[in-house]
């Protein structure tokens, strides 16, 4: 079978006599269908053969989906899923309503009473957020109120609770696929412009049809401010663009329905002037000469072509990006730059290693693409132009951040973040959506970004469990003494006799200490230190879940627990050592920098011994009673 390379959980297989088999994965679901049906049973005595395999028959549910099979097509609904949801809420008998969301009702944030409990309404959200899958009505009032989820107040409660009624009037709906005669892909779209009070961003929603049928749809505010309505529809006509041409590409590969012309109706008669007139389309006349040469380059990665296109379009002197190169600053803070007398002022920190494997990585990328593209493309790609220097100032520009993440194979690997001046226009990035790993180029990609204000809640990681995963800056300097930093920290598990349950992650376990993880509640078993790093440890020093109440058995793993923390951070506070205000003013820009990243980890370790320290006395203090307690008794 072969992957196809628009959706690498779908493979596909097509017999000599044009009979197809379609496999969809999903870690340990997977859905077998297809019109040979003698190829469909040797794949599934195959997947018997090598692995531990149940046939569940003809399929009915598929990730929380309920799928229905009638002689007129199929019918996919998520209706369990929505009841539960009732359930949990206590609104299986609430009143209707007609519409998700009251139209006359414009949400901000800030307005109303915060809530006690924002995880139950982050919760909730997310959930309803899956329920879109089935239900594109309330597509649009889901993404609205998941715009608050840092800091919901009881009126966007409010909001949730309406879709949750409107839910309830729905359960008997699903999605129905049945043959139309035609398999053409059709996409409508449309605008709200200035549709958000707060910024004036305009909200965009799209949807795709396939052979009439509902396959695609998105509602979203977007992340720039039109000046006009054409522009706002011109931008999400692109948006829907890379959709229909995704799905075209998806089904050529599995030979699914005719190759026919995809239509794109929009209602707005400029944005489609500009669509469709070629003056407003001219693009740099590199990308037509590079392109065909760089599309033929296996593995090849738009972000690398980018990287190619902008070493040699910064010397364009009739380029109209000129005006975005001319802006950018002289140096940069990613710290891939840095100077040998930089690099060893961070020598204690593992930020240097981190600096170190990165470079590596780059260069051995520019080793492995560069030379030979200079060598047999002189006219395209002029070696003077396209330098080992060159190409890390263009990785500078493009590559902002380094993570190690965790692949299914139980290795970590370093992963570069590509977010276009991330750093390099904001010392204080802030991620609004967790990322997804690109595993041909190693990068992890990130929705959208911001700056972070102090206080917020980042999303700077892979998935949804950030303990397994390092995380790491390259001369990140964050906003004064804001604790939404990160210090990466691996830690040791003692010895003992711990059953594999109990263990979360490997022995050498690699945590990040950040702000969002930090606790406001410094009483017994908080101590003002990250929950997910002392459960970690608990495990690792107890052969019982961690039961968090005062017994005397209990508070000797505390201790030990803070033991561990204090004595790992003190050999990291010994390894930074501090700088004289006098030396930093006399320094060069990147030895200032580094600097102040050394010194601002020193703070917060020093606020993470105090912790311990304050910690250690709290349970001293509740051993002691305890024993009182006992001797008494």
């Amino acid at each position: 079978m072969f992957r196809s390379e628009a959706d690498h959980s779908v493979f596909y297989h097509h017999n000599s006599s044009s009979q197809c088999i379609y496999l969809v994965v999903y870690v340990d679901d997977i859905v077998i269908i297809g019109s040979d049906q003698e190829g469909i049973q040797r794949l599934k005595q195959h997947l018997f053969n090598h692995f531990q395999t149940k046939d569940l028959g003809k399929l009915k549910c598929f990730l929380g989906l309920e799928i229905a099979q009638y002689s007129s097509g199929v019918v996919m609904s998520q209706r369990k899923y929505a009841l539960d949801i009732l359930e949990e809420t206590g609104m299986l008998e609430c009143k209707l309503v007609d519409t998700p969301m009251n139209p006359n009702v414009k949400l901000v944030p800030g307005e109303g009473e915060s809530l006690r409990d924002p995880g139950r309404y982050q919760q909730l959200v997310g959930k309803l957020n899956y329920l879109t899958i089935t239900q594109p009505d309330i597509s649009f009032p889901v993404s609205v109120v998941s715009q608050f989820l840092q800091s919901p107040c009881d009126n966007h409660w409010d909001a949730v609770i309406r879709i949750l009624r409107y839910i309830k009037g729905t359960l008997g709906q699903g999605m129905l696929y049945e043959n139309r005669g035609h398999t053409q892909i059709v996409g409508y779209i449309d605008v709200d412009w200035a549709g958000s009070p707060l910024d004036r961003r305009f909200i965009s929603g799209y949807c795709v049809f396939i052979g009439g049928n509902l396959i695609s749809w998105k509602s979203k505010k977007q992340d720039v401010v039109a000046r006009s309505s054409a522009e706002a529809e011109y931008r999400v006509m692109a948006l829907a663009t890379c959709e229909l041409i995704w799905l075209r590409q998806l089904l050529q590969k599995l030979r699914f329905g005719k190759d026919e012309q995809i239509k794109l109706v929009c209602d707005n008669r400029i944005a489609l002037h500009i669509a469709s007139n070629p003056s407003f389309m001219k693009g740099p006349s590199i990308l037509k000469l590079t392109f065909p040469i760089l599309e033929k380059i296996d593995g090849i990665s738009s972000e690398t072509m980018l990287l190619l296109w902008s070493m040699k379009e910064k010397h364009n002197s009739n380029s109209k990006f000129n005006t975005y190169f001319n802006a950018l600053p002289e140096a940069f803070n990613t710290g891939l730059s840095f100077e040998f007398d930089a690099i060893m002022v961070l020598a204690g920190t593992l930020l240097l290693e981190e600096i170190i494997e990165a470079k590596k990585h780059l260069n051995a990328q520019y080793e492995e693409l560069v030379p030979a593209l200079c060598k047999d493309h002189p006219d395209i790609f002029p070696p003077e132009f396209y330098t080992q220097e060159q190409f890390l100032w263009a990785c500078e520009l493009w590559y902002s951040n380094g993570m190690q993440v965790m692949f299914t194979d139980g290795k970590l690997r370093t992963c570069l973040i590509p977010i276009a001046g991330f750093l390099n226009h904001s010392l204080y990035p802030h991620i609004m959506h967790y990322g997804k790993v690109d595993s041909k180029t190693n990068s992890l990609k990130f929705c959208v970004s911001k700056p972070c204000n102090m206080g917020e809640q980042c999303y700077l990681s892979y998935g949804n469990f950030s303990s397994s995963h390092l995380v790491t800056f390259y001369g990140f300097i964050p906003q004064g003494d804001n604790l939404y930093d990160t210090i990466p920290l691996e830690i040791d598990n003692p010895q003992g006799d711990c059953p594999e349950e109990f263990h979360p992650m490997s022995d050498s376990a690699t945590h990040m200490v950040r702000g969002t993880w930090l606790s406001n509640n410094h009483e017994i078993f908080h101590y003002g230190l990250p929950p997910p790093l002392l459960d970690h440890l608990r495990s690792a020093w107890s052969t019982v879940p961690p039961f968090k109440t005062p017994t005397l058995a209990n508070l000797e793993v505390e201790k030990k627990v803070l033991g561990d923390i204090l004595s790992t951070y003190e050999t990291l506070m010994e390894c930074i050592d501090d700088t004289e205000e006098d030396n930093r003013r006399n320094s060069s820009w990147d030895v200032k920098l580094a600097m102040e990243y050394k010194a601002i980890q020193r703070r917060i370790i020093s606020s993470i011994l105090t912790s311990c320290h304050s910690g250690l006395k709290t349970i001293e203090n509740e051993m002691c009673r305890c024993a009182a307690v006992t001797s008494s008794g």
